[in-house]
């Protein structure tokens, strides 16, 4: 348990960022996820992720949108009759930023955090508006070297996708990823619905009073990926044995850029009697636009009929869990729909879904594609990647890289002062050896050249352990005086023992992280 304010500041100041969602879906853009090779922009207020590509750098998208869908059935008219159905988060409109604290029935974090993630670092300030709801025994909950927490709810919202009914939801949305190598082409997504019907705020009519129950419920994540720069030509697919779907670029190849796989891996779901439901259905749905069998619903019933998998339903497959392999029967801009249900939940209950989103190329330089049996001829790398998710998972926080240092920058004649201490890992971890620090240094005050990639240059290596504290001072010719200087700093380490075993006892280096607070001006 973390204890020391600092050492928590000193962790989090490997993080990237850390957000809440935004009322301004173009500020939310700006959230990103930056330690690995998933490049993914963040999300917007109806916790929605946008815009992954993969791998950083390569400008091949992968994903539109992804969301979770929640849906039940609940009693409106107070007969004792749960005949009304209501699927929430289909659109932006759904869902507000907020969280509704069940101590008082306030909303509580409903606007953004204007002091957070200006220079993608993370200070006192940030630790202090860390929102409760994510707290552990009174401390930020970090599942991995960078996290992202979003927290929404239907309570104050008055618009909605074909009925004007709310079942009171509050969703809570956490993302992490590590940092080493072997996990550099995933993230994880955990997403949480709570029953607040207690506190739904309506102002006009209809005017539901609660709390109430939810039954029948069914909670799913809709994936809209958009492989490559043709959307109108992906399949999805589906291997029972890891709970993965997956969708590709029906060739794999689009304007003569390399495609490989999305997948999505399925982890914990919902449970009853203290058992998980695990996966209840897989299906896709397209673009109306595009070509499709099942087209995206418009309206709460067909939503709750899809997710549920309704008798005399039309589904794109009809999920079948004696094949190992099923594929969506058309290609086209097509979703997949991940779900787990039935279940109900009474009021204040809570229920939960964790996925890890991967990426892999497919085996041969030259994918085969004509048939569903040449598809999964290729789909060993994401396997692995697959596998690679589901350890991680269960390693959890265990497979934390050690904190970056926090640098201190003395300006000088024509030169830079570096200070910072040595890092120590708390609780001590036998498995992980800090070997080296490396100090980047950029002129460029957006920290990225013209392509979006890493503008640093690695200004030098000093050995780990060597001494507590660290002073080294640039001298660069580069260094002039009145003109900023941007340093960044990572630290390396070697595994050993069990985590050496199941990750690799190789080096591991985070990636330099931009951030304006580390500026400094030379000066006579």
């Amino acid at each position: 348990m973390l204890t020391d304010r600092k050492f928590v500041a000193t962790i989090m100041a490997i993080l990237a960022l850390l957000c809440l969602v935004q009322a301004d879906d173009a500020q939310a853009r700006r959230r990103k996820m930056v330690i690995n090779s998933v490049d993914m922009t963040g999300v917007d207020q109806n916790a929605r992720l946008r815009d992954i590509y993969w791998p950083r750098g390569s400008g091949v998208a992968y994903l539109y949108s992804s969301r979770p869908w929640f849906g039940a059935l609940i009693d409106i008219d107070g007969d004792g009759i749960f005949s009304d159905t209501v699927v929430v988060n289909q659109k932006a409109s759904e869902m507000k930023p907020g969280y509704i604290d069940p101590a008082d029935g306030t909303l509580k974090w409903a606007e953004p955090w204007t002091s957070l993630n200006t220079d993608l670092t993370v200070n006192e300030t940030d630790l202090a508006g860390w929102p409760g709801c994510f707290m552990v025994d009174g401390e930020p909950d970090l599942r991995g070297d960078q996290d992202l927490v979003v927290t929404v709810q239907d309570m104050t919202s008055s618009t909605f996708e074909s009925a004007p009914y709310k079942i009171g939801i509050q969703f809570m949305m956490h993302i992490w990823a590590f940092k080493r190598d072997a996990s550099k082409d995933f993230v994880f997504i955990e997403n949480t619905a709570i029953n607040r019907s207690a506190y739904i705020q309506d102002t006009e009519a209809p005017i539901q009073t609660g709390p109430f129950d939810w039954k029948e419920c069914y909670f799913a994540q809709r994936i809209d990926p958009d492989v490559g720069p043709n959307y109108n030509d992906d399949r999805s697919g589906f291997m029972k044995e890891k709970n993965l779907g997956f969708t590709f670029d029906r060739n794999f190849d689009d304007a003569g850029m390399e495609i490989g796989f999305m997948g999505v891996r399925l982890l914990k779901t919902p449970e009853v009697a203290g058992q998980e439901l695990g996966l209840t259905n897989w299906t896709s749905i397209q673009n109306a636009s595009s070509n499709y069998i099942v087209p995206d619903p418009t309206d709460d019933n067909t939503q709750y009929r899809i997710i549920s998998a309704a008798p005399g339903q039309v589904l794109d497959p009809i999920y079948d869990p004696s094949k190992e392999f099923q594929f969506s029967g058309v290609t086209g801009d097509t979703r997949q729909i991940i779900v787990s249900g039935p279940f109900d939940m009474a009021p204040e209950d809570e229920q939960s879904m964790v996925m890890g989103f991967l990426f892999a190329y497919g085996v041969n330089d030259q994918p085969k594609y004509d048939t569903d049996e040449d598809v999964v001829g290729e789909l060993g790398n994401l396997v692995e990647t697959a596998d690679a998710v589901k350890l991680f998972y269960d390693l959890g926080p265990a497979a934390k890289g050690p904190p970056a240092p926090s640098l201190s920058l003395i300006p000088g004649d024509s030169k830079v002062t570096l200070e910072w201490d040595e890092v120590q890992m708390v609780p001590a971890n036998p498995n992980i050896e800090i070997v080296e620090y490396k100090v980047y240094r950029s002129f460029n005050a957006a920290g990225l050249d013209p392509q979006g990639n890493s503008d640093y240059e690695l200004m030098g290596t000093f050995e780990g352990g060597s001494a507590s504290h660290y002073s080294v001072v640039d001298t660069a010719p580069e260094l002039i005086n009145g003109w900023p200087v941007y340093y960044s700093i990572t630290v390396v380490d070697a595994l050993s023992g069990e985590l050496g075993d199941l990750l690799g006892a190789g080096r591991q280096e985070s990636e330099p992280l931009f951030s304006l607070a580390n500026k400094v001006t030379p000066r006579s």
